[in-house]
Formats: structure tokens, sequence, C-alpha cells
């Protein structure tokens, strides 16, 4: 069976999207494994990418979208609350569902 997202990573159109998620398939399943294995151990937690990026030390361009993955799977969802990513921008607190 060929694999779709949210299982491999996904793109929107353009050839820099597609280049960057081809890319990154080699490592997605692994950096989104490793994410839901820290998420789980403390379920009622508020998670933000920024956070288990630096936490779990993989880059913030590749944790970001794992978590639209795992929110695609049905595995985390949005809390409602937010927070500043490293930016000062407001990012979604998620929580596993």
């Amino acid at each position: 069976m060929l694999e779709s997202y949210p299982d491999i990573p996904g793109y929107k159109g353009r050839d820099t999207s597609a280049l960057a998620a081809e890319a990154i398939a080699p490592s997605a399943k692994s950096i989104r494994n490793a994410l839901w294995s820290f998420m789980k151990t403390r379920p009622d937690a508020l998670y933000s990418p920024d956070y288990l990026s630096s936490l779990l030390k993989y880059p913030k361009h590749s944790v970001r979208s794992r978590f639209s993955e795992l929110a695609a799977k049905g595995l985390i969802e949005d809390s409602g609350q937010r927070t500043k990513n490293q930016s000062g921008r407001p990012a979604i607190l998620w929580r596993v569902k």
C-alpha cells in the first residue's frame, strides 16, 4: 500500500515545498515518533513545537510539520491556548487527544 499524508510529509504545490518534503521524508517518521513518545509520557501537559524542538534537539522547521501530521492522525489537538514562539508570534499549545 502506498503511504500518503500524514504518514509521509506533504506539500502544497510549490516546487520548494515538494523538495523540502522529499528531503525530510527519510527522518520524518522517526522525528514524529520521538515527539509522540515524549508527549505520551505527560499527556496532561501542553506543548509547543518550539519547546519540543529545543528539548529534543531537532530543528524547529522539522518539528512544526510533524505536529501537523500528529494532529492529522488524530493524536494531538489544539488546546485553545497560545504562547509566543521564539520569533514572538502566537503559537498553538497542543495537547494529547
